[in-house]
């Protein structure tokens, strides 16, 4: 059950280039990766960590302009 909860929650988020759907998108590599459901800035955060120097710019901007 678990795993088709973050496949649906992965294909509303694939093609949402929002803060929002950016922010999610590092939640679900968080989860994806390390098994842990995060808060969108805490997902972001991890993400800076984890994911490659190249997105930190777009995360940072989400982070920026989340609302």
């Amino acid at each position: 059950p678990q795993d088709f909860v973050m496949d649906s929650f992965h294909q509303n988020v694939i093609n949402d280039d929002t803060p929002d759907g950016i922010l999610n998108r590092c939640r679900y590599e968080a989860y994806r990766q390390d098994g842990v459901m995060l808060s969108k800035i805490d997902g972001a955060l991890w993400a800076l960590k984890h994911l490659p120097a190249d997105l930190h710019a777009r995360i940072l901007s989400a982070i920026k302009n989340y609302e």
